[in-house]
């Protein structure tokens, strides 16, 4: 099989980073998720007892722009780690 040398493991986890971001925000405009605000930080839980910490800035029409850099999946026991 065949792989890119751009299909490095850094930039595999950035695609999927950018991506969570994005799905952060789409839910979160769709109000399928309703993120608490938390100090700088926006909160928001999934299932299972987990939940994502990340930094956002609304935008017009009440859109969500999710800092991909800032996202936290945080477990059921309130430890945190890059996602």
């Amino acid at each position: 099989m065949i792989h890119p040398e751009e299909l490095t493991a850094d930039n595999w986890r950035a695609a999927n980073t950018a991506l969570l971001a994005k799905t952060l925000a789409e839910f979160c405009y769709e109000q399928l998720l309703e993120p608490q605000p938390d100090g700088d930080t926006y909160v928001t839980a999934v299932d299972d007892g987990v939940a994502y910490r990340f930094r956002a800035r609304r935008g017009s029409f009440d859109c969500w722009h999710v800092d991909a850099d800032s996202v936290r999946r945080v477990a059921a026991d309130g430890n945190e780690a890059e996602p």
